[in-house]
């Protein structure tokens, strides 16, 4: 089979060239198209790394915002913390400071009763009183706070009740002497009238001889409270 050239016969002269055989006007116009397509290219690019490097910009800015946020957080609650911690410390001092202040004596206004009751031929020799005391309430432990990477844990732990706990003994005991076993009856009267005392009795009642006085020794509850 024998090949067919259907090119022009002018394609193959050596005087001439692509650009003249595909004409000036196509030639031109390529090369805008080319030139154009490029631009637009370019400006495509240009639009695309405008916008990444808005948008880092813009995630980084948010970043930036959480943290120092985080932050905040987390300071506001180690603040919240800490003052929580303070309240219930200073709550724990008030119930101590309250309790104490309950079961303070004044001796000055028990001496003054006992002078006020007690027949004016009687004499003490000792008195002896024990306070009842009750058991301190629990400090509660300080609250601790753990901060670690924009995560703040709060951990404060709440007042323990104090278990119940019994007070102190209480006593009141009186030693003296006066003239007959019928004054030391009516001291038995006088005591009993006495709100900080308690179930009176007469321990001992002893005369030395038909001249000596007669020697006493009374016990008593006492309360602790009405002596303010």
């Amino acid at each position: 089979m024998q090949a067919v050239n259907l090119l022009p016969a002018d394609a193959f002269a050596t005087k001439h060239v692509w650009s003249d055989w595909i004409g000036e006007g196509d030639l031109g116009q390529a090369k805008k198209i080319f030139i154009g397509t490029g631009a637009a290219l370019a400006v495509v690019v240009v639009l695309l790394g405008v916008s990444y490097f808005h948008e880092r910009s813009v995630v980084h800015d948010r970043r930036a915002a959480l943290a120092d946020v985080n932050q905040r957080v987390a300071a506001a609650q180690t603040a919240i913390a800490k003052t929580e911690a303070e309240q219930s410390l200073a709550v724990s001092r008030l119930a101590t400071a309250t309790s104490l202040t309950s079961q303070r004596v004044a001796w000055e206004k028990i001496l003054r009763d006992l002078a006020h009751v007690l027949p004016s031929n009687v004499w003490l020799s000792s008195l002896n009183v024990t306070a009842p005391v009750a058991a301190a309430p629990v400090v509660p432990d300080a609250a601790s706070t753990t901060t670690s990477t924009g995560t703040t844990t709060i951990t404060a732990s709440s007042p323990t009740p104090a278990p119940a706990a019994a007070p102190t003994p209480s006593g009141f005991t009186v030693s003296g002497s006066t003239g007959s076993q019928r004054d030391v009856a009516l001291v038995l009267d006088r005591l009993a009238l006495l709100p900080w005392l308690s179930n009176v009795t007469l321990q001992s009642s002893t005369r030395g001889d038909g001249v000596s006085p007669v020697q006493f020794s009374i016990q008593a509850g006492f309360t602790g409270t009405g002596g303010r």
